[in-house]
């Protein structure tokens, strides 16, 4: 994460909040170097045609020794390059938590993992006759204080009974 300081505004990413969660910790990473972007994400999305419902998994890095942080996700409906239906997925924390991330960096080149778990059946602000069934792609985002260094991932939707 980039540093947070008065002359630079935090810019919150676009689509719908719709859940904030404390993500699970699931380890640690080491390199010999510190990276200036953020890692991208590692995700798995699948629907299920009973419930209607999409289950995504996002395996995400950040250099701070912050334990429990509160991420929020918006969800964002979008087309993709060849007409495709893609959900976006941005994980960000508001002003306070961000700047409590910042101020605990690890030492230059670890990073700790965490892991989100959630559920939406969401379909606030998508066109009329799509569904979220239509959606094929999902795109998730590990959100910076600057949105120029962000870092996302593409997964396809795969599908259960």
């Amino acid at each position: 994460m980039n540093n947070l300081n008065s002359d630079k505004k935090i810019i919150f990413p676009p689509g719908n909040n719709i859940e904030s969660i404390v993500p699970s910790t699931s380890g640690e990473i080491s390199f010999q170097n510190n990276f200036k972007a953020p890692f991208p994400t590692v995700a798995n999305a699948s629907f299920d045609e009973e419930t209607n419902e999409m289950s995504i998994s996002i395996l995400f890095f950040i250099n701070s020794t912050v334990e429990n942080p509160e991420i929020k996700i918006n969800q964002h409906f979008s087309i993709g390059t060849y007409g495709e239906c893609n959900l976006q997925f941005f994980l960000y924390s508001n002003e306070d938590e961000t700047k409590r991330i910042i101020d605990s960096k690890t030492e230059d080149g670890v990073y700790n993992a965490f892991t989100l778990n959630f559920k939406t059946s969401n379909t606030e602000n998508f066109p009329e006759n799509i569904n979220l069934s239509d959606i094929k792609t999902i795109q998730t985002y590990l959100w910076n204080v600057d949105p120029r260094t962000s870092r996302g991932t593409v997964t396809i939707v795969e599908t259960t009974k």
